[in-house]
């Protein structure tokens, strides 16, 4: 079998994919970080190896999600004694346990019109995880759309500590009808929750909407 290049499997070049699954679908890999030496953070002397960690996270090939083992270098100065672990340049910043090919596969699935419960079984991840991508969506205000959709997902269920009950929690999500591209998630359903997030637009923005 010829050896697996980096990109073939939505990685960077400064990885080295040591061993692959026995299935076709990369469901798991082995990886390993090249880091070169860094200088110390501490007194500025150049830090050298000092072992190094396996560190499992999430990943996607394609569409198929798969468990990444990932040996990650640690780095030590002889002078000072200071020791730190190398990067991992394709963790997300949303959340360390996930690769930023998989943060922006779940956003492309939700763009999909794709619940938060069938987004985490098609990524292998766990719902809360999901929850953390969407939270990272709010990144500007999003534009309206000559046709807007509005709909609602399950985003959690918790206990009430003092009577047991469980509580479904239900947010909207507006999408954009001509592509079905999620535009934003709305914490919340209610009346006052959609009265709020309209109230960021102008009248000139909401003109832009023909059918809603």
């Amino acid at each position: 079998m010829s050896r697996i290049r980096p990109a073939d499997v939505g990685l960077p070049n400064s990885v080295r994919v040591d061993k692959a699954g026995a299935s076709a679908g990369f469901t798991d890999l082995h990886v390993t970080i090249d880091a070169p030496d860094l200088a110390c953070p501490g007194c500025g002397r150049t830090m050298t190896g000092h072992g190094s960690y396996a560190k499992r996270m999430a990943h996607v090939v394609g569409e198929t999600p798969c468990t990444l083992t990932v040996k990650v270098k640690r780095l030590r100065c002889k002078r000072c004694g200071t020791t730190q672990s190398a990067d991992v340049p394709f963790a997300s910043v949303v959340s360390p346990t996930i690769t930023d090919a998989l943060e922006e596969h779940v956003i492309d699935l939700l763009r999909r019109r794709q619940t938060i419960t069938e987004v985490a079984h098609a990524c292998n991840v766990s719902h809360d995880t999901v929850r953390l991508v969407i939270n990272s969506v709010h990144i500007k205000k999003p534009a309206l759309p000559c046709i807007l959709l509005t709909d609602e997902i399950h985003a959690m269920s918790y206990r009430e500590s003092d009577t047991g009950k469980q509580v479904c929690v239900f947010w909207a999500c507006a999408y954009d009808g001509a592509t079905g591209y999620l535009i934003d998630v709305i914490e919340g359903r209610d009346a006052d929750d959609m009265d709020q997030w309209f109230k960021q637009f102008g009248a000139d923005e909401r003109r832009c909407v023909s059918f809603f």
